[in-house]
């Protein structure tokens, strides 16, 4: 207890020292206080962050620049784009007065000035035509139309006047105890046939056949009756030659 009385003693003794000191001390400035390893890392700090901000400076430069570059393409690429406008409004201005032009010279284009083929005709024998001992050409003399004059009825052959595309027919009637081929031929070479056997107990018959074939201006085409072969005809028209240019080439 004794000990405990003298410690408090004591430290009242202090205290009462201490605050007279400090009533009669004036009031001293505060100052920021710091250990040596605590300055030198802030100090450490503040450079890095200098630097830092220096490089974002920098980077923001390059930035600006970079930017300034693309908006100079972009306006140039803008110009570019209303020249290539320009020029395709041009374009299509040609090509629209070209087919107006164009227009205007087929509906200008006569009648005349397009090729127009065709020809028809029949044997009008009034009878039979053949046997021949050889393949013959028939020549029909009755002509219904002969657009182009290509037909020769002295002949019986059809001259192209005009290369094309060409429909040929021909038909043939014969009677039923006769037998009856006739071939179509370009230039002598056969084509197309028709035809049939002897037949006694059928009192006639009938064939045709058709090709369309391309032609050059100059071919000719004719339709021969086989060697041992008949046909007939009257003023009915039963046998018949046709040919019609479909469109020039």
């Amino acid at each position: 207890m004794r000990v405990t009385g003298i410690l408090i003693v004591l430290l009242y003794s202090l205290w009462s020292s201490a605050s007279a000191e400090n009533a009669a001390a004036p009031n001293p400035p505060k100052q920021l206080v710091c250990s040596l390893d605590l300055c030198t890392l802030l100090l450490k700090d503040e450079a890095v962050m200098k630097e830092n901000v220096e490089a974002m400076r920098t980077q923001l430069k390059e930035i600006m620049s970079r930017l300034t570059v693309t908006e100079h393409d972009l306006e140039s690429l803008r110009k570019q784009n209303k020249e290539q406008n320009n020029e395709l409004e041009a374009l299509r201005s040609r090509i629209n007065t070209t087919e107006k032009k164009l227009g205007e010279q087929q509906l200008k284009k006569r009648p005349s000035d397009r090729t127009n083929v065709a020809f028809s005709a029949s044997l009008r024998s009034f009878g039979s035509v053949g046997p021949f001992k050889e393949e013959t050409t028939l020549r029909y003399s009755n002509v219904f139309t002969n657009i182009g004059n290509g037909y020769d009825t002295t002949t019986g052959i059809f001259t192209a006047p005009v290369s094309g595309v060409y429909l040929f027919l021909f038909y043939d009637h014969a009677l039923g105890g006769q037998s009856a081929y006739l071939t179509l031929t370009k230039n002598g070479q056969r084509i197309v046939t028709t035809g049939h056997h002897k037949n006694m107990n059928e009192g006639s018959n009938n064939g045709a056949n058709a090709v369309t074939i391309r032609l050059s201006k100059g071919d000719q085409m004719s339709v021969r009756l086989w060697g041992e072969s008949w046909v007939f005809d009257d003023d009915k028209n039963y046998t018949t030659f046709t040919g019609i240019l479909l469109f020039s080439v």
